[in-house]
């Protein structure tokens, strides 16, 4: 009996020792842990979004590199969303413990979150976005379309100068391909792609600037406009293939002269507006013994003026383009790429120097068979006739 009482006496004693530390010191009381945390990466800093439920923090701390440094925000046991800028980072990876303090100086468990810092190096290798094309709308208005979308690019901006002299600013999305510029006075532009490495980062970064030039402003002068004129010294029509002809639109009908020139020919149009001229096409009169032969212009000249009362004379008319006609391929018959050429037109480039004019003069100095007689079906101009 008394060996029994003095096991059991033993065995509490034993039980009493396995709760003696949590009675002398208590229990341990946490504070209240954050919800969540969302960190934006931005420009050597980090905005930290703070979500809380709990109205039991006081405070939180933000710790990074392994506690040496940290940054404490204020909740005053509130709840909902709070932000802080955690600025001064070197470009890094950063691994952050957030805790949160009651007013009793608790702790709570701490919340874990990644995040990078972006800076120079991200900055280094941003490209902006690269042009597609630049043309020009049935408006006048300059259209450049962009190719397709570059990771990480929000949006890119374009600035140039309009038509009153004043630096303008055009934002386009990344989601978008095409940007309209209405109006310009000096060719030359600018434009920067800006950057977003994450959806909330609070920093933009942005490509080096890339300058562009607009294309001189073309588009095909309206044939409706264009006039037949008949001046001293014009070669006159044949077979009833007359000036007019040339700018109605039908490649079946053309101009036609006579016969056994012997001398060069010329014909002369109004085109009813001054334009400066940056090109011209020219369409053959077509079938086997023409294609590249016959009669069919091979030297020519284009020649200009605005001298309405003196069009007779040869002095007032400026060349503008010496032009030659030349086939494609060189074996005997039509090719594919001749056809194509013959088909589209032929294209005879005007020097950018040349001076804007109204009236038109076309000398044809030579034909594909050596002589001067000279017949086509078409003459289109383009450039700038606003």
């Amino acid at each position: 009996m008394t060996l029994c009482a003095i096991a059991g006496f033993f065995s509490c004693d034993s039980m009493h020792d396995l709760h003696i530390g949590y009675l002398e010191s208590g229990e341990r009381v946490y504070a209240a842990k954050v919800d969540s945390v969302s960190p934006g990466p931005g420009n050597k800093r980090i905005e930290m979004e703070v979500f809380i439920k709990a109205q039991r923090i006081d405070f939180i701390r933000f710790f990074w590199n392994a506690q040496h440094d940290s940054l404490d925000l204020g909740i005053n046991n509130r709840t909902g969303v709070f932000k802080v800028m955690i600025e001064n980072l070197e470009e890094s990876d950063y691994l952050f413990e957030v805790v949160g303090f009651d007013k009793f100086g608790n702790r709570s468990l701490p919340f874990e979150v990644s995040s990078l810092a972006y800076g120079e190096n991200y900055q280094r290798y941003l490209t902006n976005r690269r042009i597609s094309s630049i043309t020009y709308n049935a408006d006048s208005e300059v259209v450049i379309e962009w190719l397709g979308l570059t990771e990480d690019a929000i949006y890119t901006t374009l600035y140039y100068t309009a038509g009153n002299g004043n630096e303008q600013v055009i934002v386009t999305p990344a989601s978008e391909s095409v940007t309209v510029v209405p109006d310009f006075s000096i060719t030359e532009f600018r434009y920067v792609t800006s950057y977003r490495p994450a959806a909330n980062s609070p920093d933009t970064f942005d490509s080096e600037e890339t300058t562009g030039v607009f294309p001189p402003f073309e588009r095909l002068f309206d044939k409706s406009k264009f006039a037949a004129l008949s001046v001293e010294g014009d070669t006159p029509s044949a077979y009833d293939w007359v000036v007019s002809n040339l700018f109605d639109g039908d490649l079946n009908s053309g101009f036609h002269s006579p016969e056994n020139l012997t001398a060069p020919g010329w014909i002369t149009l109004d085109m009813g507006v001054v334009g400066k001229i940056s090109r011209i096409k020219t369409w053959q009169r077509r079938g086997d013994s023409y294609d590249f032969g016959h009669y069919n212009p091979k030297r020519f000249e284009i020649w200009g003026t605005n001298d309405e009362a003196n069009l007779a004379n040869w002095n007032v008319w400026t060349k503008l383009m010496d032009c030659v006609s030349v086939k494609p391929s060189q074996a005997g018959g039509t090719t594919s790429d001749d056809n194509a050429v013959l088909s589209a037109g032929e294209e005879f480039a005007c020097p950018p120097e040349a001076t804007a004019v109204r009236y038109l003069r076309m000398k044809v100095l030579e034909n594909w068979v050596g002589s001067y007689n000279f017949h086509f079906m078409e003459i289109a101009v383009y450039g700038d006739d606003r």
